[in-house]
C-alpha cells in the first residue's frame, strides 16, 4: 500500500503545485555531499511517510493507522540568505516568497483526501496540517528547507477479498400481478 500512498501524494503535489521542479521520496537529498554541494532543482518537495506506522486491525480484513506525512519543501533563492539584513527590502521580498510557497503547499494538501480514481477506493481521511518548521540544522548557500507535517487516518484493505471488486448493476425488477 505504501507505493499507492506515495503515488497518490506525488500526483497531487505535481498537479496542484506545478511550480515544483522535483517531487520525490525523501532520502536526505538536500544535505550537502562531501564537497559541500547540493544537487537538487528547487523548488522541490520530498515526501516522507515516516519510519513507523502503527496499524490497527479492524477485524474486517482492513487495517487503519494515523500517519504524519512530512513534506520537505526545498526552496532556492539567489544569493546567500543566511546573511540577509532582517530590515532590508530584499529580506522582506524573500520572506514573502517563502510564505507564498508554503501557502501553495498548504492549499495543495490541507483538506485533501487520498482517493484512487482507478479503483474508486478512498485511502485516507482528509489531511490536516499540524506543523511547519524551518530545517535549522541545514544551511547551504541560498537553499532553505521547510518541513510541513500533515496528519490523516489511512486505510489498507488490500487483504480484503473484495478490495478489487468491480461495480455491477442490478437490472430493474418488475413484478407481474395477476
Amino acid at each position: 500500500m505504501y507505493d499507492i500512498y506515495y503515488k497518490l501524494i506525488a500526483e497531487r503535489l505535481k498537479t496542484a503545485f506545478p511550480e515544483l521542479q522535483t517531487v520525490d521520496l525523501f532520502t536526505d537529498q538536500y544535505y550537502p555531499d562531501e564537497n559541500g554541494e547540493v544537487f537538487i532543482n528547487a523548488p522541490s518537495a520530498f515526501i516522507d511517510l515516516g519510519e513507523r506506522i502503527r496499524w490497527e486491525d479492524t477485524g474486517t480484513y482492513t487495517q487503519e493507522a494515523n500517519i504524519d506525512l512530512k513534506v520537505h519543501l526545498a526552496l532556492d533563492f539567489t544569493g546567500d540568505t543566511s546573511f540577509y539584513d532582517p530590515q532590508s527590502a530584499d529580506s522582506l521580498q524573500l520572506d514573502a516568497a517563502v510564505f507564498q510557497y508554503l501557502q501553495k503547499l498548504h492549499q495543495s494538501l490541507h483538506g485533501w483526501q487520498m482517493k484512487d480514481q482507478a479503483s474508486s477506493l478512498t485511502h485516507s481521511t482528509k489531511f490536516t496540517r499540524i506543523s511547519s518548521e524551518r530545517e535549522s540544522q541545514f544551511m547551504a548557500g541560498s537553499l532553505q528547507v521547510w518541513i510541513v507535517t500533515y496528519r490523516a487516518r489511512i486505510f489498507d484493505n488490500s487483504l480484503n477479498p473484495d478490495h478489487d471488486r468491480t461495480e455491477f448493476t442490478i437490472p430493474s425488477l418488475s413484478v407481474n400481478r395477476p
